[in-house]
């Protein structure tokens, strides 16, 4: 998804980014952090809200996923190597997150048998 988001906007191998560490380091925060708005969450915000456990459950359930993102999604990464823009940046945090969101399967449908 970097690669296409390099493509999309036109990000030059040698050009210089207009993006922060701050501004990097917030929104990989707020797009991990399943109590913002904008976080990556398995349960929705009324669920979370009315038990521990739904909250615990969700932090499970995330963990591999906020490991590999936090791994990919570095500072240095994203501003030294790849040279995103802030554009190309926030195109690529709200791609991951539509993605994420249509990746979950709904309680009670048959995944056995669609992955057999």
């Amino acid at each position: 998804m970097i690669q296409v988001a390099k493509e999309k906007f036109d990000v030059k191998a040698r050009g210089k980014s207009d993006l922060t560490p701050g501004y990097v380091f917030d929104s990989i925060q707020d797009l991990l952090n399943s109590n913002h708005p904008t976080g990556i969450k398995v349960y929705q915000q009324p669920r979370l809200d009315i038990s521990p456990l739904f909250h615990e459950a969700n932090e499970n359930a995330t963990w591999l996923t906020k490991i590999y993102m936090r791994s990919m999604l570095t500072v240095k990464n994203i501003i030294e190597n790849q040279r995103l823009s802030r554009e190309s940046f926030d195109w690529l945090c709200g791609e991951i997150k539509s993605r994420y969101e249509r990746s979950i399967v709904h309680p009670g449908e048959m995944v056995g048998c669609i992955g057999a």
